[in-house]
């Protein structure tokens, strides 16, 4: 299993951060460049510094980790909640680590 991020910004009106990926079943998948299988939407309350990548990819690696073993009722394909407001204020300087952006994430 595959996960990219696509999308890094702000929950509007909070210091939260939203983080969208895009989950392929396989590397293959992905290199491919057959359209995505799933996708989720992590609301996550973290402060810039140099662990924030390591720390973003450790939540990812464990949600696809999780899934990958869990039932398909408990983690539907297409899981991201397009009702959150999101926005680009960025009280806490995430958006503008580079790193995050098109962040890969592969579990077996």
């Amino acid at each position: 299993m595959l996960a990219k991020i696509v999308e890094v910004s702000t929950v509007t009106d909070t210091s939260l951060t939203h983080v969208l990926i895009h989950i392929w079943s396989s590397k293959a998948s992905y290199d491919r460049d057959d359209k995505p299988s799933g996708d989720n939407a992590f609301v996550m309350d973290i402060v810039a510094s140099e662990d924030t990548p390591f720390n973003v990819r450790h939540h990812i690696e464990e949600y696809l980790s999780r899934r990958s073993k869990g039932t398909k009722s408990h983690y539907p394909p297409f899981h991201a909640k397009p009702s959150i407001s999101r926005g680009s204020s960025d009280p806490k300087g995430i958006l503008l680590i580079a790193e995050l952006l098109d962040m890969r994430v592969a579990v077996k």
